[in-house]
């Protein structure tokens, strides 16, 4: 069966692994995530508290995504216990 939702890419979390901190390891991710998400003309849906935190810090990376979208991801989600 075809997903016809909104698509859109999701951060549910962000993981730097221990003795990786402090590097910039994790704005990197989340500005290559911004620019595939560019790229590909889907919106991003920020989940986790880390991303979210450092998307208020860069609101022009970080336009609004709509309810539609934010609540299709959030069922997803919920559909399928292993992307989470």
């Amino acid at each position: 069966m075809a997903d016809t939702g909104p698509g859109a890419l999701v951060a549910v979390h962000t993981v730097v692994e221990p003795g990786h901190g402090g590097r910039g390891i994790a704005p990197d991710l989340l500005r290559t995530l911004y620019a595939t998400a560019a790229a590909e003309g889907v919106p991003v849906v920020l989940f986790c508290p880390y991303a979210a935190a450092w998307a208020a810090k860069h609101p022009e990376l970080d336009p609004v995504s709509s309810e539609e979208v934010v609540a299709a991801a959030r069922a997803r989600l919920a559909s399928d216990p292993a992307l989470g």
